[in-house]
């Protein structure tokens, strides 16, 4: 293990748990971290899912 000191930069991966107007709480397995939004740098950003079928608007399709 290598030594830790006050201080020191550390990197922190995990789910955004909540926002607030000043600070985000970062969560891991079993831990919440809250830091200043400042600290925080976004790694991924999000993507809604993909519908695999097309929304179709069935009224406007002409009767078989």
């Amino acid at each position: 293990m290598k030594n830790i000191s006050s201080g020191q930069k550390i990197g922190l991966t995990g789910e955004v748990l909540r926002v607030d107007e000043n600070t985000v709480t970062v969560g891991g397995k079993d831990l919440g971290i809250t830091v200043n939004r400042s600290a925080v740098r976004l790694v991924t950003s999000y993507a809604a899912p993909k519908r695999k079928t097309p929304m179709a608007d069935k009224t406007s399709q002409p009767p078989k």
